[in-house]
């Protein structure tokens, strides 16, 4: 699908609302075009997203499973979803190595 100029895209998010929101992995997916946007806790939230989805999720049940936040970056990105937005509060103090090293 040609997206165009007009498409909203993840860096148009970190624009809009920095500096709250930061990238912390996956650079390179800064110019995805987002299609939809899901705001969910579900330990596999993919089936119930749009094309090109947009994420937003508290992680709270990410903080369950070592890995489990590497799995779903890793799952997002295979089913063609557009990125992650993982709030910080109340359960993160930093976003795990793993999953900015899987975004990457």
């Amino acid at each position: 699908m040609d997206h165009g100029d007009s498409a909203l895209r993840v860096q148009d998010l970190v624009d809009t609302f920095s500096p709250r929101v930061v990238p912390a992995g996956g650079v390179c997916g800064l110019s995805n075009a987002i299609e939809s946007v899901t705001v969910s806790e579900l330990e596999d939230p993919i089936p119930w997203m749009g094309p090109a989805g947009f994420l937003l999720t508290s992680g709270m049940t990410l903080r369950r499973e070592l890995g489990a936040g590497a799995v779903l970056i890793r799952n997002l990105h295979a089913s063609g979803k557009s990125g992650l937005g993982l709030a910080m509060a109340p359960y993160w103090t930093e976003v795990p190595e793993t999953m900015i090293a899987t975004a990457d």
